[in-house]
């Protein structure tokens, strides 16, 4: 189960995972910020409330910060728990992604 909700600041864009991003959930995430792109500058990705993180969940979030119009524009995924920063260090996303 995964709970999204989505904060536009000006150009940027803060969604809000609660739960279990993962192969069943995914869709899910993109289907969402379908169509919440245009103008954002920077996009994070609120994850104090995200318990588990599979690969299908950081190919969407990947996903999502491709489809920015603006693909240098920066990414960010705020307050990670341990357990999910550690999958997180563990592919490399820690490179891609800021942490905030």
């Amino acid at each position: 189960m995964l709970d999204i909700r989505k904060e536009r600041n000006g150009s940027e864009l803060v969604v809000y995972l609660k739960g279990e991003l993962d192969t069943g959930t995914a869709p899910k995430l993109l289907k969402d910020l379908e169509g919440e792109y245009a103008g954002v500058k920077k996009l994070v990705f609120e994850a104090s409330e995200l318990t588990y993180i599979s690969s299908a969940g950081l190919r969407a979030i990947l996903t999502a910060m491709q489809s920015l119009d603006d693909e240098d524009a920066p990414g960010a995924i705020r307050n990670v728990t341990e357990a999910v920063g550690d999958i997180l260090r563990a592919t490399g996303f820690d490179k891609v992604l800021d942490f905030e």
